[in-house]
């Protein structure tokens, strides 16, 4: 479980908010919604552990792998396959088989994935990035 507990944090003397507590059970999905400016990248960041809190706690277990997407979406291999296959642990790099059932649980037939990941809208670059 991860849990915050009355986190603060500003900015250039802008309070983006004060003594925040939640929990986020495992398993669970949660989704951040509000206007440009109010902290939801900021609270990403601290759950993230890329930028530090004024003041609180945040407590995420040791075990817990967590991972984000980012807004911008760049890709540096030629196929779809070699895209998904690079990001893979690295004891499981070469493992072609594991990316070809990831693909195709993301709705990718054994044509797409051969394709560039450029070449797919938006929609299908978020799959890839996924």
């Amino acid at each position: 479980m991860i849990m915050l507990h009355d986190v603060s944090k500003e900015y250039g003397g802008r309070i983006l908010f004060n003594e925040v507590s939640f929990s986020i059970n495992a398993k669970e999905r949660v989704g951040l919604i509000g206007r440009n400016g109010t902290g939801k990248s900021t609270l990403l960041k601290i759950i993230l552990n890329d930028i530090e809190v004024d003041s609180g706690e945040v407590q995420i277990p040791k075990n817990y792998e967590i991972a984000k997407l980012d807004q911008h979406i760049s890709f540096s291999k030629s196929s779809v396959l070699e895209e998904c296959c690079s990001v893979l642990k690295e004891d499981e790099k070469y493992d072609q088989y594991k990316a070809e059932k990831i693909l195709s649980g993301l709705g990718f037939n054994e044509e797409d994935i051969s394709k560039s990941p450029v070449q797919f809208s938006g929609g299908y670059q978020v799959r890839i990035n996924l």
